[in-house]
Parts: structure tokens; C-alpha cells; sequence
């Protein structure tokens, strides 16, 4: 997965002037809050066409850009099969 995608998304809840990499945390770097996690994962959601359930929201899967790519790979891979 090309991850501008995911980066696209997350440019939505991130100030400008920040810089966002596959490195970047989205609490400690990218100032995500839990509001703002919520509509995070909603759009990803409508992006990708996918559905995050309730019980994948950790800290596994949405601590950096990285996991994220990851676990929307995991997912759309899965959806397939």
C-alpha cells in the first residue's frame, strides 16, 4: 500500500506545520486525540472502504502511521480471502 494514502487521511486532523512520516505516533507526534481518533477512524474507514470494529481500536494497530498502513493492509487482505 502506498502509504500517501493513509497520509492523505491523517493530514486532515494534523496541524500543517507538522510533518507526517510512517515513524510518526499519532498521539506524541501528530497531537492525535481520542476525538480526533474517532473521526480518524471513520474516515479511514470511508476511504478504504472497510470496517474498523471496536475491538481492533489499540494501540496495536493506530500507535503510528506505520501500524496503521499495516493493519489497513491486514484488513482489505483478509476482506479478499
Amino acid at each position: 500500500m502506498d502509504p500517501s494514502a493513509v497520509i492523505e487521511v491523517l493530514r486532515q486532523f494534523v496541524p500543517t506545520e507538522i510533518t507526517i512520516t510512517t515513524q510518526s505516533r499519532l498521539a506524541e507526534d501528530l497531537l492525535i486525540d481520542s476525538m480526533n481518533l474517532i473521526d480518524l477512524i471513520l474516515s479511514l474507514e470511508e476511504t478504504f472502504q472497510l470496517q474498523i470494529p471496536t475491538s481492533d481500536v489499540r494501540i496495536e494497530n493506530f500507535q503510528t502511521v506505520e501500524k496503521i498502513i499495516i493493519y489497513i493492509e491486514r484488513t482489505l487482505e483478509t476482506s479478499k480471502a
